[in-house]
């Protein structure tokens, strides 16, 4: 899922969400979306479209914050955050990418072909599981960290290393990888952060980089 901080995203368009951390009446993350006003069709609103509250309409979003084109300013949404939603400090919204579920596609419509992970990530996930494995991933920063005992202990911290490492990945449209030393920093980040009480991870983790699909 792509995601970009409000701070340093491009102009908003309808369909697109804001992620937040929550607070009461919502979770402990809230995602709003940008939808055409149902009072006036030449405005935006933003609608909560997650949780319990998910339908109740946030805010208005007023015609001068939308361009010629359609977008709602990234600098007026920025200047308006803490009015919008104070709980969650402008620094840290996210937008979200134009994400879509994916349906099931029969054998009919591919012809009986599959869709495979490309060479490159494939090689990327064996690397990095060689790495995990042989408890050398990440050096230097892991060194003389026993991370693999306190993984046979509590799977769940495996579980969530290689959820940072694969939603950290980048790949591009020929399936190559291109940015797998990165990825691989943020997942021994969080393995050091884990074992080593002193030691905290720069930047902190975001929600993307730490969600289970």
């Amino acid at each position: 899922m792509e995601a970009t901080r409000l701070i340093d995203s491009a102009p908003i368009r309808i369909g697109q969400r804001f992620r937040c951390k929550g607070k009461y009446p919502y979770e402990d993350v809230v995602d709003f979306m940008v939808i055409q006003s149902l009072k006036d069709a030449s405005s935006y609103q933003l609608l909560v479209v997650s949780g319990f509250m998910a339908g109740r309409v946030l805010c208005d979003i007023p015609k001068e914050a939308v361009n010629d084109w359609g977008a709602i300013d990234r600098a007026w949404m920025i200047e308006h955050w803490s009015t919008i939603y104070p709980d969650c400090p402008v620094e840290d919204v996210w937008v979200m990418g134009f994400d879509l579920p994916e349906f099931p596609v029969s054998d009919e419509q591919t012809g009986g072909r599959r869709i495979h992970v490309s060479p490159d990530l494939s090689s990327a996930l064996h690397t990095f599981s060689y790495w995990i494995a042989n408890g050398t991933v990440g050096m230097p920063l892991l060194e003389g960290i026993d991370y693999l005992s306190v993984c046979r202990e509590e799977p769940s911290l495996l579980q969530t290393t290689y959820a940072i490492f694969v939603n950290n990945l980048e790949i591009d449209e020929n399936g190559s990888v291109l940015n797998y030393g990165y990825a691989e920093q943020r997942a021994a980040q969080y393995l050091r952060q884990y074992c080593d009480e002193d030691y905290i991870a720069e930047p902190p983790f975001r929600y993307f980089e730490v969600e289970l699909y």
